[in-house]
This record gives structure tokens, C-alpha cells and sequence, in this order.
């Protein structure tokens, strides 16, 4: 049984509206990544399917199962026609809920009609020759297949086929003479006339009829009226006869669809995306990068470095720390939208993905302290991390990046330590970004990673992330330059 192309069991369109962006999206810079897919997304609104991780693997394998099936040409060229039929059907039933006159609003649904059930056949006829792999498609194919011998579909293609037929074969002419109208059928000449001064406009719009067509419709209404009563008849039985689901069709496909075209610009500049493989507890990640950032970069051409990075059995968070500029918070965005996106069930930045199942990404990057809210900048991060460690579930993905800031260091440690042991209890993994080197100690399930630099000068960043023991003085100069401690700036600064 089909009921929805993202999920196996439908959601109403009420529980996407109710998402909204998360706060998560600003501090990943995913935000401008749905700016781009909005675009692509011609109108649909889909945003709201990408804010919600579904935390199902079977939800995640139904989509990879479709995106899949859209790799293949016949049917990727299909479903765009279907949404291109399905939209023209779409905008002439608007047409005629908009009309004023009963005529133009039958005409109007009829044509709707007609491209609606093009669009259907069209489907089915695509899907058969694609020969979808995936649940989601082939569920589809099936409940079509039902669809279109269903009765009231049948009826209601054969009526408007029949009905257009009839009306297509209906002749007549207009005849401008110096001021004069003449309005004619083939078989019935000069059925009348009428001064053309007296029409402002004898052409009228798309939506609203003028005064020569109101009047060559009445003509036509009454030269034939058995044919008229067919077409009244015949607005009374389909003015409503789309269906929900093929119209939520429609929309929702374009989630898959404005996704494989954002990502299309990446591909061919060489960057690589693949499927994950979502397992238990393995979580391995090769040539990752931050999809952003690779956009960004590939219209500048710009280099985008790519790393790997492995959990090993018992290991819940990395702490990295590093240099200034050393890729560090690269590293952990790049990470975040690898996770982010293979929980969708999107293709993800990278190669040989293991991921384990998430709930959900978390984040807390560090920002500018407010001048808005009068409070410390070690007030607002301890009000923005609260409402992360309060949530009732675990099994998140958490990304910190440079937490208590402004804290000294004995107590950024103790603080630190005590939020990476909460998310830990909770079955969190993660990564921690900062350059207190000693919150890469000891603790259990910490692993310490170092953001490297060129053996040859330490001044020349690698932006590869290696697996080693915090440098301990070794980025004391970086330190001092990011908050301007050097003696030249503290004299500066104490007036000496």
C-alpha cells in the first residue's frame, strides 16, 4: 500500500508546517545550503521535510530506495514530467475556482482534467519502463496501476476525452468590417452583429472574458444545446476530482529532486557523495567536507580538503584542538552535514559511510556576545546549552565548538568535562572543538584529535585532522594572538 513517497506510513501536511528551521542549520551554515535548494525546488514548499531527522532506519532506507531510483534517467525525465503535467492541471482547476463565468470555469476544469490524466498515465507508463529497485516506487507503480483502472478514474478520462473531442470540432468565425462584428458558424451564417465601438476591449484576458467572447459563447450555448448540457453535466460530476495523495505526490518528490540537483553542481566539480550504510554502532567516515564551504569554494575555484575520521569501539567524543585557522570548525560542520543528510536519507558528502542511527543533530557554536540582552557571553551559552542538555532522548550528534570562552581555564574544564559526561550517559557521540587541551585527557570515551600543521612550519596549516596528543604549548603563539594577549597588545591596552 502506498501512501507517501518520503515515508511508509504518511505524515500530514500539518506536522511538516509545524518545523521550523533549527537553530542547529545556522551554526552548520546549512541555512545557505536551503537557500539554494528553495530555488530549486520551483515554488514547492519542502523546506519543512528537510528540519525533521525521521530516527527510523527503515524511514531512511524507503528514501535511499527512492533517490536510488531517481539515478536512473527514464525515471528521474518521468517524474519531472509528471510535476510539470501535474501543474498545469493544477493551475487551470485554479483558473476555474477563479472565473466568474460558468462557461470558462467548465472549460477550464475540463482541461485540468485532461492533463491530470495524462499525467497519470504518463507515470505509470514511466515507472513500468524504469523498473524501480526501491520500495517507494515500486509501492507507487502498484497503487497506480490499481488507480487508473479504478471506475471513477476511467469514467472521468473517458468523459473528458469524449468532451473535448466534441468541443474541438466546434467551427466559427469572427468578422471585423470597418465598425461592425459579424459573429458565424459553418452552419449557421450571421447569427448576429453589433457595432465594434461599442467594446473598449473586444479580446479580453486569460481570466476574465470580454464582452465579444461572453456573447460568442452565449451564440455557441445556444446553436448547440445538447452539447452545452454535456459540458454542464459534466462540471457538476469532476469539478473535484483530484486526488490528495497524487497531489502531495507532486510536492514531496521535489525533496529528493531539488536535493540530487543541488548536489549535481558538486559532483561535477569532482567532490563525491554516497550512500551511507546505517549500522548499530560502526561510524566510519572517509573524504568528508563541508558542503558549504565546497560550494563556496568550487565558484571561486578554490581547493576543499577532505578527511577521514573513525570511531573505534567505546570511543563517544573527539576533542580536537589545534591552531587558529587549522580547520578545526571545518572539520566539525563537515561532519555535522555528513550526519545530518544521511539521517534524511539523502545521499551524503563522502565516500564508504558507516553511520549509526541518530535522533538528531545537535550544535552549539560559539557566537558574538549580545549587546541586546545586557547578559555575559558566559550567560548566554550556558541559556543556549541548557535547552540541548534538558532534551529527553539520547542517541544525538553533538557538535561543540569552543564552549566557556570567556571562563578561566580551570573552570571551562570542569564545565566542559561535565557536558561532555552528560551527552555520553545520554549514548551521544560527538566532537568537541576548543583549545583547552586538557579536556582531551583521560576521560573515558574521549579521544583526543589534533588539527595539523606542515612538519616543516608550523605556520602552514594542513587542515588535516590526525589522531595524536594535544601539542601543549606548541599553538601558545595562536592562542595569544586570537585574544590579543601579546605583550605588545597588553601594553596597548594597560596604557604602559
Amino acid at each position: 500500500m502506498f501512501e507517501s513517497i518520503l515515508n511508509p506510513k504518511k505524515k500530514s501536511k500539518e506536522h511538516y508546517q509545524s518545523f521550523t528551521m533549527p537553530l542547529s542549520f545556522y551554526d552548520l551554515n546549512l541555512n545557505t545550503i536551503m537557500d539554494e535548494i528553495k530555488i530549486l525546488g520551483k515554488g514547492y514548499e519542502i523546506l519543512p521535510y528537510f528540519y525533521e531527522l525521521p530516527g527510523q532506519k527503515e524511514v531512511i532506507t524507503y528514501r535511499q530506495g527512492v533517490c536510488r531510483d531517481l539515478e536512473n534517467p527514464v525515471i528521474y525525465e518521468g517524474v519531472l514530467t509528471f510535476t510539470e503535467d501535474m501543474k498545469k492541471a493544477r493551475e487551470f482547476m485554479e483558473n476555474s475556482k477563479k472565473s466568474t463565468m460558468k462557461l470558462q470555469k467548465e472549460c477550464w476544469t475540463m482541461n485540468s482534467a485532461f492533463y491530470y490524466a495524462k499525467s497519470v498515465r504518463r507515470l505509470v507508463e514511466t515507472l513500468m519502463e524504469g523498473k524501480p529497485k526501491g520500495e517507494g516506487f515500486q509501492a507507487l507503480l502498484v497503487w497506480l496501476q490499481e488507480f487508473v483502472k479504478g471506475e471513477d478514474f476511467l469514467a472521468m478520462e473517458e468523459e473528458t476525452k469524449w468532451l473535448m473531442d466534441i468541443f474541438s470540432r466546434i467551427r466559427y468565425s469572427i468578422t471585423i468590417e470597418d465598425d461592425k462584428i459579424r459573429f458565424s458558424r459553418e452552419v449557421n451564417e450571421e447569427l448576429w452583429e453589433q457595432g465594434l465601438s461599442e467594446m473598449e476591449n473586444p479580446y479580453g484576458s486569460i481570466l476574465e472574458l470580454s464582452k465579444l467572447e461572453e456573447i460568442a459563447l452565449s451564440m455557441l450555448e445556444k446553436s448547440d444545446k445538447e452539447g452545452f448540457v454535456q459540458f454542464h453535466d459534466y462540471y457538476e460530476k469532476y469539478h473535484d476530482f483530484m486526488n490528495d495523495t497524487l497531489i502531495e505526490l507532486e510536492q514531496e518528490i521535489f525533496f529528493y529532486i531539488s536535493y540530487l540537483k543541488y548536489i549535481e553542481k558538486l559532483i561535477k566539480e569532482g567532490f563525491s557523495f554516497s550512500y551511507p550504510e546505517i549500522t548499530e554502532d560502526d561510524f566510519e567516515v572517509h573524504s568528508c567536507y563541508d558542503m558549504a564551504l565546497a560550494r563556496k569554494n568550487s565558484l571561486e575555484g578554490k581547493a576543499v580538503v577532505t578527511n577521514e575520521i573513525t570511531y573505534e569501539p567505546g570511543e563517544k567524543f573527539f576533542v580536537i584542538t589545534g591552531p587558529n585557522q587549522g580547520g578545526k570548525t571545518t572539520f566539525a560542520r563537515a561532519m555535522g552535514h555528513v550526519v545530518y543528510f544521511s539521517m534524511l536519507g539523502q545521499k551524503a558528502p563522502g565516500t564508504d559511510l558507516k553511520i549509526p542511527l541518530f535522533r538528531d543533530v545537535i550544535t552549539h557554536f560559539a557566537t558574538e556576545e549580545s549587546v541586546k540582552t545586557g547578559s555575559g557571553k558566559l550567560k548566554e551559552e550556558l541559556d543556549r546549552l541548557a535547552p540541548l542538555m534538558k532534551k529527553g532522548y539520547g542517541r544525538n550528534f553533538v557538535l561543540i565548538n569552543e564552549l566557556f570562552t570567556t571562563a578561566t581555564t580551570y573552570d571551562a574544564l570542569i564545565m566542559g568535562t561535565r557536558v561532555m559526561k552528560h551527552f555520553i550517559e545520554k549514548d551521544c557521540r560527538g566532537i568537541y572543538v576548543t583549545h583547552i587541551r586538557e579536556l582531551a585527557g583521560d576521560m573515558d570515551g574521549v579521544t583526543s584529535l589534533v588539527a595539523s600543521v606542515d612538519k616543516r612550519d608550523s605556520h602552514l596549516r594542513t587542515y588535516k585532522m590526525k589522531r595524536q596528543q594535544p601539542e601543549g604549548i606548541g599553538y601558545a603563539s595562536d592562542i595569544v594572538e586570537k585574544y590579543d594577549l601579546s605583550l605588545d597588545c597588553l601594553r596597548r591596552r594597560l596604557q604602559i
